[in-house]
């Protein structure tokens, strides 16, 4: 039977505004080796979503929506 992973800092578009902002995302499990993260701005302003994967041997592969 699936589950729902639930986290009150990134549930809610209220609990994000609160979380202090910073470089690193704020990483949440969602099953063995693949993690959501949302990634407030220092300044302010809207959060971007991040995805990564385990690749082994303590390396990830990392996919957002950070552009320059």
């Amino acid at each position: 039977m699936a589950r729902r992973v639930r986290d009150a800092n990134l549930e809610s578009r209220e609990a994000r505004t609160k979380l202090k902002g910073r470089d690193k995302p704020y990483w949440r499990a969602i099953e063995r080796g693949l993690h959501l993260g949302y990634r407030k701005p220092k300044g302010g302003g809207t959060g971007k979503w991040a995805v990564r994967h385990y690749l082994g041997k303590q390396s990830y592969e990392v996919e957002d929506d950070r552009r320059s």
